[in-house]
């Protein structure tokens, strides 16, 4: 019996491969040397050979804009030695953003999400190996500076697998409808829920809650909700949590059903010190912000610098109010105008996004590449509506 290798499905599980970074790899120099390389070939693939090829949509412009005023702001601010992080992340989702667009203009969208989502449930597996072989992770916390969250696994701390799951659960849904696919759908579900299990991430539970809750109400014409209007409701939900500790009205849930401590694991305290620094500092940073520094962390609480714990807080001290604004507004305009208001994938898209929208409360959830892909699938919608359409068609003709 011979086996059909599937050369451009290949393809895409490779680029996908270097630009969805296992972030245990980031923290050894070698292995962060090889991603960086390879983020740079595949982007210089895009450019020099198939820039034609590529659309230079409105958010990769602005996307553009927010990195160039954030290397202008360290550069004036001597943070040099964070270059590579700069550089490392601005490369990453700019490629991410060619290789969907590339896929579109080519045709190859089915190529893109199987590559993709065969990637990721390798991921999980492995991370789900190493979460019951190394039950201290690979890497234990104290070995780490400037982190108290927890061990180190294949996927990072355990606060950075709900952005990976979230991005799982979209490829497998993208699989499912247009390749109707049942073995890849399993696996990948049981991938999911055995992560969340084993590492009781409580910000990935409420956030895959919140995503059926969600999707189930849109899917069923409940509840109608823009991504604009997503956007800002989160950033409404985020004040409420950070500076007014809505939490505490539902301790029943955080205490005594999750088990966790209403300070959000001293989340509530790193958040005051932030808050506190930034209003200490001059209004030129408050406006145009400080860039990256000492690889995001910067907040001194019991005697070691954190980062935010908060996306929105993070990006405020690194990017100043402007580029957060202008942050936001890319974020709104992958809401392609042009798209069905009752395309089925934009239903699940946005409740999706609204679940990684969730856990910018108490993580660095725009630092992550993989973070975007929701965002820019949204902006396609309508090509993979009519992928879909096509597929049926060529199947009833088949027939």
């Amino acid at each position: 019996m011979k086996i059909k290798i599937d050369k451009k499905t290949i393809l895409y599980f490779l680029f996908f491969m270097f630009l969805i970074e296992p972030k245990l790899f980031y923290l050894y120099k070698t292995t962060a040397i090889v991603y960086a390389l390879a983020n740079l070939a595949i982007f210089g693939w895009f450019i020099i050979k198939n820039r034609e090829k590529i659309d230079m949509i409105l958010p990769i412009k602005l996307w553009i804009v927010i990195r160039v005023l954030l290397l202008v702001m360290m550069i004036i601010n001597t943070n040099v030695t964070d270059l590579d992080k700069w550089g490392y992340l601005s490369l990453m989702v700019m490629s991410l953003f060619f290789v969907i667009s590339y896929s579109i203009k080519t045709g190859e969208e089915n190529n893109m999400i199987k590559g993709g989502l065969y990637l990721l449930i390798f991921y999980l597996l492995i991370n789900f190996v190493t979460l019951l072989i190394f039950p201290q992770g690979i890497i234990p916390d104290k070995h780490v500076y400037h982190n108290s969250d927890g061990d180190v696994y294949f996927l990072g701390f355990k606060v950075m697998y709900t952005s990976f799951i979230l991005t799982t659960i979209v490829f497998c849904y993208m699989d499912k409808l247009i390749n109707k696919t049942n073995f890849r759908t399993f696996l990948s579900i049981f991938l999911v829920i055995a992560n969340l299990v084993l590492s009781n991430v409580t910000t990935g539970i409420i956030s895959v809650a919140i995503f059926f809750i969600l999707y189930l109400f849109q899917k069923h014409r409940i509840l109608k909700i823009s991504e604009k209007k997503l956007v800002i409701l989160c950033l409404v939900i985020n004040i409420l949590v950070v500076f007014y500790h809505i939490q505490e009205y539902f301790s029943y849930i955080i205490v005594d059903l999750l088990g966790k401590n209403l300070t959000l694991t001293n989340r509530t305290y790193i958040w005051e010190m932030t808050i506190q620094q930034l209003k200490n500092q001059n209004i030129i940073k408050t406006i145009l912000g400080n860039g990256i520094y000492n690889d995001g962390a910067f907040v001194s609480v019991f005697g070691n610098l954190y980062p935010a714990h908060n996306a929105w807080l993070q990006m405020i001290f690194e990017n100043g109010l402007l580029g957060t604004f202008l942050f936001g507004f890319m974020l709104c305009s992958f809401d392609n105008k042009e798209t069905d208001k009752n395309n089925k994938f934009r239903f699940f898209l946005n409740s999706i996004i609204f679940s990684i929208l969730i856990t910018t409360i108490s993580s660095g959830t725009f630092s992550y590449s993989h973070t975007y892909i929701p965002f820019v699938f949204l902006y396609f919608c309508s090509d993979f509506e009519k992928l879909l359409f096509d597929k049926k068609n060529n199947e009833r003709g088949s027939i």
